[in-house]
């Protein structure tokens, strides 16, 4: 039919985008539950590890590993499992550095 649109079937891509989309969003403005790091691991979260995992290879390991500390150990052990052993073990360093208090 003219102008009738065809949906769109949700594959890889398009989930990655939209999860992309998100994290710009929640990044963009923290609302009144706490701040954008809490926001942002509150969305990674809800995304299915593998997804979350494709999202966080773009960004820096401290950066994943802050928004990893916001989520429960079942979650961030799924996303880390999700990374290369060799990114997952820096970002598991990274962790420990940062609790220690060493740097």
């Amino acid at each position: 039919m003219p102008g009738a649109t065809t949906p769109v079937k949700p594959d890889a891509a398009n989930g990655a985008a939209r999860a992309a989309a998100a994290a710009g969003a929640a990044i963009a403005g923290a609302r009144a539950d706490g701040p954008p790091e809490r926001r942002l691991a509150k969305v990674f979260g809800t995304m299915p590890a593998k997804e979350a995992a494709r999202v966080l290879e773009q960004m820096d390991d401290r950066d994943v590993q802050t928004i990893l500390s916001f989520l429960a150990d079942r979650q961030a052990a799924a996303i880390l499992g999700s990374f290369s052993p060799q990114r997952a073990a820096a970002i598991g360093k990274l962790a420990m550095r940062t609790q220690t208090g060493a740097r």
